[in-house]
């Protein structure tokens, strides 16, 4: 998996920002404790939707890159830090294409890239939350055989993050994913929201 110098340093900040915010539970008693374990889950949840977004971007022919979005990442922190809740938008895939279906807005022009329809912007946005939506099953399943607390967190945290992308507003996986298919959108919000419950610790 290929990465640029400023998207590898906005994937880093991403994993750095879920860790602290997931972490912190109302009270630093327990930070460091949780660190470690929270800093795996973000490791693999966060590599594992880039890698998600470039495959299904190459399969129309075009590429995807993570771009962190700092309002989002700043309010994701004082969230954190002024109630329980959690908010994980911290960024979105950057699709680059001739022309990016409903905005019509240029991007790069490669010679082998076509105009995106509605349909792939929409399945290479689904790849992030999809992804999270997988590693929440994943983890609840390994929570529910072996008592683990970690597995818990890792539906947690991942729930969390593909309850926070799904939001259909800005850049952000939902609002492409809701613009192609809004049962299909809502759906994913549904099931997402499922986990999340059941995981809260």
């Amino acid at each position: 998996m290929d990465f640029s110098k400023d998207e590898f340093k906005d994937v880093l900040l991403a994993i750095m920002i879920t860790t602290a915010v997931f972490s912190y539970n109302g009270s630093w008693n327990r930070f460091f404790e949780f660190v470690p374990s929270i800093f795996i889950i973000a490791v693999v949840s966060t590599l594992m939707r880039q890698w998600m977004y470039k495959k299904l971007a190459g399969r129309y022919g075009a590429k995807a890159y993570f771009k962190l979005w700092p309002f989002g990442s700043i309010m994701s922190m004082v969230l954190a830090l002024a109630s329980t809740l959690k908010l994980a938008a911290l960024g979105s895939v950057v699709i680059y294409s001739q022309k990016f279906a409903k905005w019509k807005r240029k991007f790069e022009k490669y010679s082998n890239f076509t105009e995106l329809t509605y349909k792939e912007a929409g399945i290479i946005a689904a790849g992030g939350p999809g992804t999270n939506i997988i590693l929440a099953i994943l983890s609840w399943s390994a929570f529910y055989v072996s008592g683990n607390v970690f597995f818990q967190y890792g539906t947690y945290v991942n729930a969390w993050i593909a309850v926070s992308t799904l939001m259909p507003v800005g850049q952000l996986d939902g609002s492409k994913i809701f613009t192609w298919k809004p049962w299909f959108w809502l759906v994913m919000v549904a099931v997402s929201a499922i986990f999340l419950f059941n995981a809260m610790p």
